[in-house]
């Protein structure tokens, strides 16, 4: 597999690396995200295997390296993204490394196919591609210095990223094959709108099994029920500990961090600090929609100041509306979004904020670059505190952690440090250790009586532990817990006539209404409510179960659904139509988002299908020690 390598490619992608010109260090922001995305999901690999080979999927192969690669510019895009949110256990619970592999895979397979059917990408198609990509232009054109340099400040070559944009065509020619064969109706499209748009309003009641708790006789039953749920009432596990916190906030206190460091890091890292984009704006405000028409008419031909001092209603106006520079991030979203396509002279859309409406010209506009050393100098500050806090209370940890290895106490070993000892009371799994973090009290539970714990690292620092004393679980007998099993008992009964009588109250409420249901049954004291308008997209905090009963309801048809350990009964109190001018307005929006999930749903199938019929054959042992 590979791009037919014509000459006039050849020359153009030379062209491309030669003749360097200055780039703003800025502008590598906005295609990073695009780099670092490509390694999630393309890699190069051969067809011979070796004893580095980590898995073969069909004639390709995977290897070490290709893996390491790829993972580590994952590790990187992630780290980026999440930035001080970011750790290592982050990284295991979205389980990079199978992400990793399992992207890796996939491009293989496509890489197969595309063998078998004879797809190819171009040399010239490459070329096409790159220069298109608008982080890479100067006045509208390909400036080939800030591709290189973009290139190097994420450490690629030229040839590297020119082969992930041939992988990432590639894919995207086969699975044009897959993606071309999906389909939507008409009926289909019109399903989707109203299903997701259809309102109603319900008007329910609550019930809950202490309704009947009176109702019901639990004597003789305690016997039974306490043998069949002994586990209910067993007492868990119990340990009680002592513990050396080692935590980054107190030892922020004990370290310093130099200008030049806090400067070094700036350089090395000023794409962190990027500068919010600013706009100079005027605006008109009007207090009635009836005066849109107006101001947008002595706005053809009149300056926009003029119109402002006439027809603006805020403090502004005396000034010609003028608000001068702002930052856009600052802005109300719903302005933000009208004012940021804009270009300098040009005037906005009527916008709505709360109950006014406004319109705005963008005088000049100035891209955000990066923030001055001055104006961040305070994050870095705290930034290279807290790792150098971490560092130095982790070099505390560990040489507490030699001390009571040698023969100190905890006190003996605290009190060196500067530190002190906390001692918790017993705990089980579920209640953990009061303001410590959840790993503490998990680790507490793997330490023998009597032993420390190793280092324990979390977000705030680092503990040892020593487990003073456990207590087992058991369970207790039923004198201990007689009044919890009675409890126990009458709820279950209560519940199980609530259930009873749930289908016939909710048939009587269609005739008596649902007051008169209640009545008859010898209910009250209970509220009946009306809900909000929900949606089948938008039940709010309704469970699934009631929203499609209640969408399925006749005109004053009532059902019930079980909600926790009771009821709810319910009908339609108000239904919302959708009028068919609605529903031909959304038809094409609608109708591209239901094509483009159906072409997911059939990728996915085809890169399931595809791997049941590709052998997938993986080298265990490197796996395992990656």
């Amino acid at each position: 597999m590979g791009a037919q390598k014509g000459e006039g490619g050849k020359g153009m992608l030379r062209t491309m690396r030669e003749n360097m010109k200055s780039l703003s260090v800025a502008l590598w922001i906005v295609v990073a995200a695009f780099i670092g995305t490509i390694f999630l999901v393309w890699g190069k690999g051969g067809l011979k295997g070796s004893k580095d080979t980590l898995a073969h999927v069909g004639n390709r192969v995977i290897t070490y390296m290709e893996f390491r690669k790829s993972y580590a510019r994952a590790y990187d895009f992630y780290r980026k993204m999440f930035k001080d949110k970011f750790s290592e256990d982050l990284m295991k619970r979205i389980h990079l490394k199978e992400q990793v592999l399992n992207n890796l895979i996939n491009d293989k397979l496509i890489e197969v196919v595309a063998q078998k059917e004879g797809i190819k990408v171009y040399s010239q198609e490459v070329v096409d591609e790159i220069s298109k990509m608008e982080a890479f232009k100067t006045n509208g054109r390909f400036d080939p210095q800030r591709y290189k340099q973009i290139l190097q400040l994420n450490r690629l070559t030229p040839a590297e990223f020119e082969g992930d944009i041939e992988a990432s065509l590639l894919k995207e020619k086969v699975l044009a094959m897959v993606r071309d064969s999906a389909v939507v109706s008409p009926a289909e499209v019109r399903d989707e709108i109203l299903y997701g748009m259809e309102k109603i309003k319900l008007r329910y009641a609550e019930l809950t099994p202490g309704f009947f708790a009176d109702k019901v006789e639990v004597e003789g039953d305690l016997g039974p029920y306490y043998q069949k749920h002994k586990e209910e009432f067993r007492v868990p596990e119990k340990v009680k500990v002592a513990y050396i916190p080692f935590l980054i906030g107190d030892f922020k206190k004990r370290v310093k961090v130099g200008e030049g460091d806090m400067k070094k890091y700036y350089q090395e890292n000023m794409e962190d600090f990027p500068a919010p984009p600013k706009v100079h704006l005027l605006v008109i405000t009007l207090r009635d929609k009836k005066d849109l028409n107006k101001v947008e008419k002595a706005l053809g031909n009149q300056r926009f100041s003029e119109v402002a001092r006439r027809y603006s209603r805020d403090p502004l106006a005396a000034k010609g509306g003028d608000m001068g520079w702002v930052e856009v991030t600052s802005l109300p979203t719903t302005v933000a979004r009208a004012v940021s396509p804009l270009g300098e002279g040009a005037l906005s859309k009527p916008v709505k904020v709360g109950k006014e409406f406004k319109i705005f010209k963008v005088v000049e506009k100035e891209e955000g670059e990066i923030k001055p050393f001055s104006e961040v100098k305070d994050v870095i500050e705290n930034h290279l505190l807290g790792e150098a806090a971490r560092k130095e209370a982790l070099r505390n940890a560990a040489r507490a952690r030699q001390m009571l290895k040698r023969g100190s106490s905890m006190e003996e070993v605290a009190k060196a440090l500067g530190l002190s000892v906390v001692t918790s009371p017993f705990f089980s799994k579920g209640e953990g250790i009061s303001k410590s973090p959840p790993k503490l009290a998990q680790v507490a539970f793997e330490v023998a009586e009597g032993s420390f714990s190793d280092i324990v690292r979390t977000e705030e620092g680092f503990y040892i532990l020593k487990v003073l004393e456990k207590r087992p679980s058991y369970i207790p007998s039923l004198k201990d817990v007689k009044d919890r099993v009675e409890k126990a008992v009458r709820l279950q009964k209560a519940q199980e006539l609530l259930y009873k009588k749930a289908g016939r109250l909710a048939k009587q409420a269609e005739s008596k209404g649902l007051k008169g249901a209640l009545k008859a049954m010898g209910i009250s004291r209970v509220e009946i409510k009306v809900s909000p308008f929900i949606s089948r997209a938008a039940p709010g905090l309704w469970e699934r179960q009631v929203v499609e009963k209640a969408f399925d309801l006749d005109k004053g048809g009532y059902a019930w659904a079980k909600k926790g350990k009771g009821i709810v009964v319910f009908t339609v109190a108000d239904r919302q139509e959708i009028k068919e001018g609605v529903i031909e307005k959304l038809r094409p929006q609608v109708e591209k988002a239901l094509l483009s999930r159906r072409r997911k749903e059939l990728e996915d199938q085809w890169f399931k299908d595809l791997r049941s019929r590709v052998e997938v054959k993986m080298n265990e042992r490197l796996w395992g020690a990656l």
